[in-house]
């Protein structure tokens, strides 16, 4: 079994931790979407906001950064009733490519699964 690292290095093709976490939240997020169809469930960038993690040089503010997942929670706009899309600033994105592959996202639960102890169960 590789090591949670390897496989994120290896397979998120993202040279920052950062860049990391965003690509493998929306790994988690294809998959979910297409185990639970009837769950809404989506990823979403926040951005850089102005917090005191965020230090006040960032770009956005705290209600800019956190307006998508407010929106997608609660609306009844058709479009946020959407499933396994991944947002930034309320604009769908494109993930990267290997954030599409199912079998790419079977590999990452199961290794998940593994190294916690934890299985995602069945819809």
């Amino acid at each position: 079994m590789p090591s949670i690292d390897a496989m994120l290095i290896t397979l998120a093709g993202r040279g920052t931790r950062h860049g990391l976490r965003r690509e493998q939240t929306a790994r988690r997020r294809s998959r979910l979407a297409r185990r639970w169809p009837k769950v809404l469930g989506n990823a979403v960038d926040p951005a850089w906001a102005r917090t005191k993690m965020g230090g006040p040089g960032a770009p956005v503010d705290l209600d800019t950064g956190q307006r998508p997942q407010s929106w997608l929670a609660v609306s009844d706009d058709p479009a946020a009733m959407v499933s396994g899309h991944y947002w930034h600033h309320l604009r769908q994105e494109q993930p990267a490519s290997e954030a599409t592959d199912p079998e790419f996202q079977d590999e990452l639960v199961n290794t998940l699964g593994e190294l916690t102890g934890v299985a995602l169960p069945q819809a």
